[in-house]
């Protein structure tokens, strides 16, 4: 195999015991989620959480990810009982993985995935090269991110079907 295309992360295994409910919801919430942990205790995610709300201000866009800090800010989920956050996933729209780091990648959008989600990332991004340079579900700019993550809250499902099977090998 190819070593980029193994994912050496540890994945929980009630996520795999939620493996395809994103196809069995029977609502969208319209809800895009995005990677946004620890925003209070790490500069470094601070500072991308100033990126988000600079650009993926709109409220369906929910930032997710264990907080150490109860933030008053609508748009953070913070840290939610594991039921509820897989409910979340169950019935969001899509994800947006807004990391670009080719070295890292974090692992809700993978989750989303087993779920059976769409997931949209950014160009030059691990998940990029997972999938493949050029993948259905990559942005090259943020206004690309912003059009896919439209399509998958008016539930495009040609876009949803290419984008879900592009992700195939990244689940494997």
């Amino acid at each position: 195999r190819i070593r980029s295309r193994v994912i050496p992360y540890c994945i929980s295994p009630e996520i795999f015991e939620w493996s395809g409910q994103w196809l069995q919801a029977k609502r969208r919430s319209g809800d895009i989620l995005v990677t946004a942990p620890n925003i209070t205790g790490n500069i470094f995610h601070l500072a991308h959480y100033h990126f988000l709300k600079e650009f993926f201000y709109q409220e369906y866009f929910k930032f997710c990810g264990v907080q150490l800090i109860e933030l008053k800010d609508s748009q953070v989920g913070g840290s939610l009982q594991r039921t509820k956050q897989m409910q979340m996933f169950a019935e969001a729209s899509g994800y947006l993985y807004t990391y670009s780091d080719p070295r890292v990648c974090y692992l809700p959008p993978v989750e989303m995935m087993i779920f059976g989600g769409p997931v949209a990332y950014l160009k030059g991004s691990l998940l990029s090269r997972y999938i493949g340079k050029g993948g259905p579900g990559e942005a090259s700019t943020i206004q690309e991110a912003h059009e896919l993550c439209e399509k998958f809250r008016n539930e495009d499902a040609t876009l949803i079907a290419e984008v879900r099977a592009s992700q195939v090998s990244v689940i494997e």
